[in-house]
């Protein structure tokens, strides 16, 4: 058997894409957040929040350095991938198929024992707060499809949950995780080679007076009649 692609595979499919898109809008949307606070005199500390992607254990950042990175201050967020369902509804045999994915963000918040609370309670209420903030910015408006229009048609939170904390009620500090699922319904397309240009035009789409659509067209090569039509 031989081969019959004869391009290099060199390119990211959707949900790299979006993964990344995430993690760029919530530390852009983070940093104007602070801005914001400093300026109307609120404690821009707040959103000092630090993003990652795909860390098995983010919360080891907080006491470790891990393969030479600096360390990193809690609260945190790690953005993942979980899994995306491709179906035949809606997708082409070739080259584009829809798709839905789901991405688990998880907001990390550390907190220790104080003369008015136990720290599992302080660390939790705190992965909250931070959860309400990373909600709000993915949810926006402006974030329906996420920057990436073309790519992706619609994302929506479906679930706010607590995950298990690393100390007891008695503990001097804790951890804890909240975490949003994120699903993001987006077009996933497949590697093709090169299509071959048939006839290349220059077009200009205008509105008539009565509304109607009208298309002109200049042909860089004059079109040929097909002599066998």
């Amino acid at each position: 058997m031989n081969a019959i692609i004869n391009k290099l595979i060199d390119k990211k499919d959707t949900f790299e894409i979006i993964r990344l898109k995430i993690a760029s809008i919530l530390k852009y949307e983070l940093e104007n957040q602070k801005k914001l606070a400093k300026e109307q005199g609120k404690d821009d500390n707040k959103y000092n929040i630090d993003i990652y992607v795909e860390r098995i254990n983010p919360w080891l950042i907080y006491s470790n350095e891990i393969n030479g990175d600096e360390k990193g201050v809690l609260p945190l967020v790690n953005i993942t991938f979980e899994s995306d369902n491709l179906t035949q509804s809606g997708s082409m045999n070739t080259i584009r198929q829809k798709s839905q994915g789901t991405f688990y963000i998880d907001c990390y918040a550390f907190k220790n024992k104080s003369f008015d609370e136990n720290a599992d309670e302080a660390s939790s209420k705190e992965a909250d707060r931070i959860s309400t903030i990373i909600r709000n910015i993915l949810m926006y408006s402006g974030y329906l499809c996420l920057g990436l229009e073309g790519l992706v048609v619609r994302r929506y939170i479906t679930k706010r949950e607590k995950l298990t904390q690393n100390s007891d009620s008695n503990s001097s500090e804790s951890v804890a995780v909240c975490r949003l699922t994120l699903i993001v319904d987006y077009a996933e397309y497949s590697f093709e080679e090169d299509p071959v240009v048939l006839e290349s035009i220059i077009g200009e789409c205008l509105l008539n007076d009565t509304g109607k659509v009208i298309f002109n067209a200049n042909y860089i090569s004059e079109p040929t009649a097909d002599t066998n039509m």
